[in-house]
């Protein structure tokens, strides 16, 4: 009988450490840029192909090198407060002071944090362990 699959770890580098980290004390940084919708939403501009190959077939071909991906109100307001310094604990107490009482926010900003990270458009770092221990 097979058993279950070894866990892996949110960073998707191997199977979960001994000592594993919170998703919410991971800091996630933007790597592609946005701008903003004509409704006050967020665009985020990515580009469509990874390799030179590609870009370059899409160049000879016409073929628009970025993808626009529009976000909700609350996938707007994730990005918005994502700014590579601030944890994921950090993000979501700035999103419910602009959203209020969001039902299943932790539950929408992991998914959302995690599709994002899947397709290359943000990264996630682990908190220094220099900031974590110091008392001030």
């Amino acid at each position: 009988k097979r058993g279950r699959p070894a866990a892996r770890s949110v960073l998707g580098d191997g199977p979960v450490p001994p000592a594993t980290i919170d998703l919410l004390d991971m800091i996630p940084r933007r790597l592609v840029g946005h701008v903003p919708g004509d409704d006050g939403l967020v665009i985020v501009v990515a580009p469509r192909f990874k390799s030179d190959f590609w870009r370059e077939f899409a160049r000879r071909f016409g073929i628009k090198p970025f993808v626009h991906v529009r976000l909700d109100r609350i996938g707007s307001a994730a990005w918005q407060a994502i700014d590579g310094q601030r944890t994921l604990r950090e993000v979501v107490t700035v999103m419910e002071g602009e959203l209020g009482p969001t039902p299943e926010l932790h539950e929408r900003l992991a998914r959302f944090v995690l599709d994002l990270r899947r397709n290359d458009l943000l990264a996630l770092a682990e908190p220094s362990r220099e900031a974590s221990t110091d008392s001030g």
